[in-house]
């Protein structure tokens, strides 16, 4: 009796431990967070087609576009016209253009002098800057200008004059003093210039004495300098100035030397042609 009393309790005792080691083998499982779920939002949808409105809309504003560009191309090509017309309007704008400015004609290199220093005075008529480096701006635009007169201002010439004196230096330079005179009545009508003389045409130069007029045809052609240490012309004025820093230089061209007949009126001066090269014959 004892003994099974004690063999039942044995039971109960095992009994009781495998159910408590099964409730703690039985972990509870947590839902599922809905960060670990898969994205299940829409995918973007794309934009719809423009409506047949929107897209004559656009093509008319194209065609507005167009029109405003075609229409500044042309005002483009007007002001270039205009621009080659006063160009060739303006004395001596472009090889071998005539000079006729209120019709008056350059008769010697100091008429060419004058002219210029009025343009010079014309597109520089404020006072000389004080500042260095406003002076050094000065004078780099007045480099760009005198090379712009320099390509510009040939000019075919076709002067009466007197032949004055002569210089040969060497057999390779020959210098000739000259004055423009009135074909009318021989009376000089500028001071004396002097042109070196070609080589080729001494046999031409030689036919006629000192004191002899003469017709004399070529291209003139101002070689103008900027000098950054002659602000005045000084006591001599060598080489003349047209302005502060501007020297005046010129070359002549001789391409014939005839007889002039004073009284006798002249044929009428040659048409324009094209203005040959010039050769570098800078004048003493």
């Amino acid at each position: 009796m004892r003994r099974s009393r004690i063999g039942l309790v044995a039971v109960i005792v095992v009994a009781s431990l495998g159910l408590s080691v099964r409730g703690e083998a039985a972990p509870a499982v947590e839902p599922a967070s809905s960060q670990d779920r898969p994205d299940s939002s829409p995918s973007p949808q794309p934009e719809p087609p423009l409506s047949p409105s929107e897209v004559a809309a656009l093509k008319a504003r194209i065609a507005a576009l167009e029109r405003e560009l075609a229409s500044a191309r042309e005002r483009i090509a007007q002001l270039e016209a205009e621009l080659t017309a006063a160009r060739a309007a303006r004395p001596g704008a472009g090889p071998g253009a005539p000079s006729a400015e209120g019709g008056e004609s350059l008769l010697s290199p100091h008429d060419l002098l004058a002219r210029l220093k009025e343009r010079l005075a014309a597109d520089f008529p404020d006072p000389l800057p004080a500042d260095e480096r406003a002076q050094r701006a000065h004078l780099r635009t007045l480099t760009q200008w005198v090379n712009a007169i320099n390509r510009e201002q040939r000019e075919r010439i076709d002067w009466p004059c007197r032949i004055l004196s002569r210089d040969a230096t060497d057999a390779e330079k020959m210098y000739v003093e000259l004055e423009a005179i009135d074909p009318q009545n021989g009376d000089a009508v500028s001071e004396p210039f002097v042109i070196d003389w070609p080589r080729r045409l001494r046999p031409v130069l030689a036919r006629f004495d000192d004191g002899s007029p003469v017709r004399l045809r070529g291209l003139l052609t101002p070689q103008l300098r900027v000098n950054e240490s002659r602000s005045d012309p000084g006591t001599f004025d060598i080489p003349p100035l047209l302005g502060p820093f501007v020297e005046f230089r010129y070359a002549v061209q001789v391409t014939a030397l005839m007889e002039l007949e004073v009284g006798r009126v002249p044929p009428p001066a040659l048409a324009p042609q094209p203005a040959p090269p010039v050769e570098s014959e800078p004048q003493r």
